[in-house]
This record gives structure tokens, C-alpha cells and sequence, in this order.
């Protein structure tokens, strides 16, 4: 219980319980719903903002778990059992491999563009015949794998040299990332790597391409809006788990409870106003850090 505890404490408010918000949801015509990969069983736990739960059963475990930015499909590995980046459409469940990623053994991290046309992959992979250790592009369409950035002294599953957490820009030319106990943005045209002053944790690009949230990694552990082209700091709020909304309207957090059978509620953070929206269905049922938005036909939407 303390390993999985630790695992979701980087991103849990540091709010009180999240009953106090229950009375705060939103209109059922919202096309987002809040969700989290449960593995035992292996199932998508679905929760709309506007109250109510749904559960999808998955074709396949994905580790690491990655969210498309519009919400209708699921991006992992399944490193034991098949190669390849693995790919399922939530609509109709169906699971496939992703052209061109046959040959890479799995990833410490995962980006997608909106389109699903470019992949940014962190890992240690052979391209060109020899080993590489860094930032990859993987291209279905040309079914393609280029290395963006080498890493320096990279040691396969060494979690400090690898990237992780990363987010691509709705323009596809920057990624920031956590590597070495900081955030980095990369600079997927030029190379270039900058540390963003300051220690944070976990950083996201808005969907709509005008912020850059990232979470403080001590203290208060608050979110700040960042401009995504100047990168001033332009708003703060509390804790979150900055995965924007594909609308770009509310962050994904996690609110702590103690009423069981787990640990956490999530909340929408809305980054206009910094007011919590509590989905109230997934009161004390959240338990792991998989979360991320789903935007589904034929559930529980309208």
C-alpha cells in the first residue's frame, strides 16, 4: 500500500476531502468524462462530470498508459506478451499494433499528436544498426522510427536517465518532459534542450495551444499556467495532474478521501476560475495513477 500511495502522492490536492465539493458537477451535454486503467481486472473506469459511472473492459494491459489528446483511443506496450506500440479505439474496443512499431520493445514514456500521426517515444532502441538511448519519433504512415534527441550516459531502465512524462505541443515542435529530476522542453525541430526554471514535476501543453501547466514537485505543489510561447507565468491554482481536457478547459486532479474501497475522487480543476469540479461517481474509487480523458459514443454521454 505505501508503494502504490507514493506513486499517486505527487499529484493528490492538498485539499481537504472532496465531499465538500460534491455539489459542484457540470451538465450532462459535456463530451468529457474522467477516467483510470483499473488492472485487476483489466477494465477502463469511466466517470462524466456530471455524475454517474461506466466500465469498458480492455483488450490488452498497456504499460505505460497514454491518453490521445481527443480522448478516443488508449497508446501502450504489452512488453511480455506481444511487440509493438499497441493502440485501442474506446469506441469499438478494437486493439492494434501501430505501423511501423513492431520492432520496439516498449517505451519509459508516450506522446501522441491530435491526429495520431506522429508518436514521441522515449526509450532505447536499435535504429540504423546501432543502439540508441533518448527521444524517438515514430511515424505510422511511413511506418518510420527516427531518434530526436540522444541521451547522455543513458542506461536502459535507469528511471533518471530517461524521459518521462511527456507532452507534445498541439503544433508538434516542442515536447516537455521530466528527465533527471527536472523538467525539460525539447526543441523537436533544432534539438535543443531547456530546463524550465524553477523545480516542477509534471508539465502539459493545452490542447489549444496557448498554456503550459506544470505542477511544483515541494511545498504547496500548486499548478501554474504557464504561456506556452513566452512561458511567463500567468495563473496558479492548487494541486492537479495537469492532463488537460481536450477542450482545454479543466485539468485532471485527484482528490484524496477516506471513505473506500480506495483512496481518491477525481476532480476537473477548472483554469479560468481555479474552482474543483467533483465527478461525484467516482467517489473513493480511484486507485490508481492511470487517469486521463475519454471522450466516448454509446456510454454515458448524451
Amino acid at each position: 500500500m505505501k508503494r502504490l500511495l507514493s506513486a499517486v502522492g505527487a499529484v493528490v490536492l492538498a485539499t481537504g476531502s472532496c465531499a465538500q465539493e460534491a455539489g459542484n458537477v457540470i451538465g450532462r451535454g459535456y463530451p468529457y468524462s474522467v477516467a483510470f486503467v483499473d488492472s485487476h481486472p483489466q477494465v477502463l473506469r469511466v466517470f462524466p462530470l456530471s455524475g454517474g459511472e461506466e466500465e469498458r473492459e480492455l483488450p490488452a494491459s498497456l504499460s505505460p498508459v497514454a491518453y490521445a489528446p481527443d480522448g478516443r483511443s488508449l497508446y501502450g506496450f504489452q512488453t511480455r506478451t506481444r511487440p509493438g506500440l499497441l493502440k485501442v479505439d474506446l469506441d469499438s474496443m478494437e486493439l492494434s499494433v501501430v505501423p511501423g512499431s513492431a520492432v520496439l520493445p516498449g517505451a519509459a514514456g508516450i506522446a501522441v499528436s491530435r491526429d495520431g500521426g506522429r508518436i514521441i517515444l522515449s526509450g532505447s532502441y536499435s535504429v540504423g544498426g546501432s543502439a540508441s538511448c533518448g527521444l524517438f519519433e515514430l511515424r505510422p504512415s511511413t511506418e518510420s522510427v527516427r531518434l530526436l534527441v540522444e541521451n547522455d550516459g543513458c542506461v536502459p531502465r535507469d528511471g533518471l536517465s530517461m524521459w518521462t512524462a511527456l507532452s507534445l505541443s498541439p503544433d508538434g515542435e516542442r515536447v516537455v518532459a521530466r528527465a533527471g529530476g527536472g523538467l525539460r522542453i525539447v526543441d523537436l525541430i533544432s534539438g535543443a534542450v531547456t530546463p524550465i526554471p524553477g523545480e516542477y514535476e509534471i508539465g502539459a501543453w493545452s490542447p489549444d495551444g496557448k498554456w503550459l501547466s506544470v505542477v511544483e514537485a515541494a511545498g504547496r505543489r500548486r499548478t501554474v499556467l504557464m504561456d506556452a510561447r513566452t512561458l511567463k507565468e500567468e495563473r496558479t491554482f492548487g494541486n492537479s495532474a495537469a492532463l488537460w481536457s481536450p477542450d482545454s478547459r479543466y485539468l485532471l486532479a485527484l482528490a484524496p478521501d477516506s471513505c473506500g474501497p480506495y483512496w481518491f475522487t477525481f476532480e476537473a480543476v477548472d483554469v479560468v476560475t481555479g474552482q474543483r469540479v467533483s465527478a461525484t461517481g467516482s467517489r473513493c474509487k480511484v486507485n490508481l495513477n492511470t487517469g486521463g480523458w475519454v471522450a466516448l459514443k454509446g456510454g454515458s454521454h448524451p
